[in-house]
């Protein structure tokens, strides 16, 4: 699989997408509030940012040291922490408070990320653990913004089904990115 048929098989699958998040809201409301991020309609955030990306509590919880280092040494930035759960949202806000910017991670669609992007202007992207998102890498890429993936690990039974079933895609996103921590 390359990009170009994976960002099809998004496309086509957006409307699942949306609606698996409409019917997870059924038992937890938070899947259906700010379902517009998610699709990259967000404000314009008018300052240096650092983009941090975890999946939920437990990379959020791994990233703290690092959270807190950034904000730091970077008191010009605003820190940026995106998550795809809503306990993730929560364990951030409940945190940081106000120290840092939360938002969801937008879908893997080209025309999303790039909309999502362009709002934010990140100067530097971090996602953590085996976060491999081809078309957001890409478009970081594309846009000279670094792209560092820590704390990576893959297991044998991952590394099997990628180099199964799309290890060009794999192969060239991890390529793409700036830097892989493990």
């Amino acid at each position: 699989m390359n990009r170009t048929l994976y960002s099809l098989v998004g496309y086509l699958l957006l409307p699942l997408l949306i609606i698996r998040l409409l019917v997870k809201s059924i038992k937890t409301p938070n899947y259906r509030k700010r379902l517009s991020e998610r699709l990259g309609f967000i404000s314009k955030i008018p300052v240096p940012i650092i983009w941090i990306h975890c999946v939920s509590v437990g990379e959020f919880r791994a990233s703290i040291t690092l959270i807190d280092t950034l904000i730091k040494q970077h008191p010009n930035h605003r820190i940026l922490v995106t998550s795809t759960t809503p306990t993730g949202s929560s364990a951030i806000k409940q945190y940081y408070d106000n120290q840092v910017l939360h938002l969801y991670f937008p879908f893997d669609l080209g025309f999303i990320v790039k909309r999502y992007i362009n709002q934010i202007q990140p100067e530097i992207c971090i996602l953590m653990e085996t976060e491999i998102w081809p078309n957001l890498i890409h478009a970081l890429k594309k846009n000279n913004i670094p792209s560092i993936l820590i704390n990576a690990r893959m297991s044998e039974p991952s590394l099997g089904k990628y180099q199964k079933f799309a290890s060009t895609l794999v192969s060239e996103t991890l390529n793409n990115l700036s830097l892989i921590a493990t």
